[in-house]
């Protein structure tokens, strides 16, 4: 009996004491914070913002698609990037610098203009005629050249008329100056009245080039007091012009680039300082040195001469001149998608040549063919006598 009694108080005592420790620890979780303590706060579950904890990158896939699956397609290809072409930088071109140089202080250059400093007057008649000449006597070479004009020249089957008055005007005089054996070419009446870059001439793709266009040097011819020879009639102050058209041979396109950069640097320099004309001189004899153009005759890259006067005959006249691949000599050719002015005006042919490709005349397509090209073009003014 005493055992049985003695058990549930045991029991109701350890619960009574168990009470007590609950109320104690509740009654000390509010007692107040002192006033010289800050209250600690409670650590958050939540990762800090500024350091987040390493995450199991297809952990983090998984809940993204779990959460937008409609964002994160399960097999979404990844798309290629586009490579975007770098934009070319714009580029700024002063044409009496890098295109049409007429500047006194290049085409008068005291060094490179004179034709009796020898190898350094590379801007000279003389230079450039002993560069082209290839194997023939570059006086001879000249003189067979002028002799063009004195007689009647057949050229594509048609007859170029002479101007005989280029014995009288110019191979005399030059003659006489020269002692009279031979043309002195340090004595030529050709004076330099520009150089030109013509690399819109080029002719290329993506893939291939076909050439970079043209570097000129344009000549006036001049009486034998050095003034220019003055037209026939008219107000023009030369009579007389003279262009060499020289290729610049490029096969790829970082020749042509060579080219375009080599042009476009001039820019740096004041034009007709020293450092201008030196970096001019090395361009000019890219193409007018001997030796340039392997392929082509006499090694020289001349693509034609062309001829403009009115001084040694009745009417303005534009003639062209290549070297000749079994000679090596200049002689005349057709002048490029010109037809024979007078023998073509006013013809029935010319007539029907216009009707039947109206269309291509119109939208720029059209050719001229071949056997239609005239030995010369000639300008105003006309004779009656000429149609």
């Amino acid at each position: 009996m005493k055992k049985s009694a003695t058990k549930p108080f045991t029991i109701a005592c350890l619960l009574v004491l168990a009470l007590f420790w609950v109320s104690l620890a509740r009654n000390s979780s509010r007692r107040p914070t002192p006033k010289n303590k800050r209250p600690v706060a409670r650590q958050s579950i939540a990762p800090s913002p500024r350091s987040n904890p390493p995450v199991n990158t297809a952990h983090r896939r998984a809940s993204r698609q779990r959460v937008a699956p409609h964002l994160f397609p399960k097999h979404s290809p990844a798309k290629p990037k586009k490579t975007r072409r770098k934009p070319h930088p714009k580029v700024s071109i002063n044409p009496t610098t890098q295109l049409m140089i007429t500047d006194l202080r290049v085409v008068e250059d005291p060094i490179r203009t004179n034709p009796n400093a020898g190898r350094e007057a590379t801007w000279t008649f003389k230079y450039l005629m002993e560069n082209m000449a290839g194997e023939n006597d570059p006086e001879e070479f000249t003189l067979q050249w002028l002799k063009h004009w004195e007689e009647d020249q057949v050229v594509n089957g048609q007859v170029s008329p002479s101007r005989a008055a280029i014995q009288e005007k110019v191979i005399e005089p030059w003659l006489e100056a020269s002692g009279g054996e031979g043309l002195d070419l340090r004595l030529a009446p050709f004076k330099l009245l520009a150089i030109v870059n013509r690399l819109d001439l080029r002719v290329h793709n993506e893939d291939s080039v076909t050439t970079g266009g043209e570097g000129r040097f344009v000549f006036g011819v001049l009486n034998q007091d050095g003034t220019p020879l003055p037209p026939l009639a008219g107000p023009a102050p030369g009579g007389f012009t003279v262009i060499f058209e020289y290729e610049l041979v490029a096969n790829k396109m970082r020749d042509l680039e060579k080219w375009a950069r080599t042009w476009h640097d001039l820019g740096r320099h004041r034009i007709g300082s020293r450092g201008y004309n030196h970096a001019l001189e090395r361009i000019t004899r890219r193409f007018t040195d001997a030796g340039r153009a392997p392929g082509k005759v006499n090694g020289n890259s001349i693509n034609q001469i062309r001829s403009n006067e009115f001084a040694i005959g009745p009417n303005w006249e534009l003639r062209e001149f290549v070297l000749d691949a079994n000679t090596g000599l200049l002689t005349q050719n057709t002048v490029a998608l010109t037809p024979d002015t007078i023998l073509a005006n006013g013809t029935t042919g010319l007539r029907d040549l216009i009707n039947e490709n109206e269309a291509s005349i119109l939208d720029g397509t059209f050719v001229l063919p071949t056997e239609l090209f005239g030995p010369g073009s000639v300008a105003g003014p006309f004779l009656p006598s000429d149609f």
